[in-house]
């Protein structure tokens, strides 16, 4: 019988092959599964007829919007409705809004989306919180953080700037 420590190299190089093993296997069978059931739901969907338009966005999207005093200010979007319609969309409160707004933007959406409206005291807090949160679609409004956009466009999906003009930044919210 060899020595206790000519046999620890050999017991290593066999457990780690029966892992290699066995991880193979289970990625063939996980595999084979996922396929079917990508193939199950293409069936399904296919069978289904459905119309989207092209400025519509599904509703279980993640949508991040990123806001101007402005667009606060001017009352035209109703954020309390477009978070029961989206409800994954967060709003973005970046440091230049002032703290009255952003309480009166968190108390008029309500008790239920009120956790959904996050004040970031930095620029990159903005940034942060974008990533973290990864979102399909990032709406960030003009004049706020000229290098947001640049830094979330590997996490986001799509990244939109709003237009400086409030009714037209308006009308492009309601219409998700």
């Amino acid at each position: 019988m060899a020595p206790r420590k000519t046999r620890l190299p050999a017991v290593i190089g066999a457990a780690a092959a029966a892992a290699a093993v066995a991880y193979l296997v289970y990625s063939f069978v996980a595999k084979s599964n996922s396929d079917q059931d990508t193939f199950d739901s293409s069936v399904q969907s296919s069978s289904k007829s459905s119309t989207k338009s092209p400025k519509s966005t599904a509703t279980n999207s993640k949508i991040t919007v990123v806001v101007s005093q402005e667009l606060v200010q001017s009352q035209l979007v109703d954020f309390k409705h477009l978070m029961s319609v989206h409800p994954n969309l967060v709003v973005i409160v970046p440091p230049m809004v002032a703290n009255k707004f952003h309480r009166a933007l968190k108390s008029s959406v309500g008790h239920d989306h009120g956790v959904k409206v996050i004040r970031c005291d930095t620029d990159v807090g903005v940034i942060h919180v974008i990533k973290h949160i990864r979102p399909d679609l990032a709406l960030i409004a003009d004049g706020v953080g000229d290098n947001i956009q640049g830094e979330i466009k590997r996490f986001v999906g799509s990244s939109e700037a709003l237009s400086g003009d409030v009714n037209l930044a308006a009308e492009r919210l309601t219409g998700l």
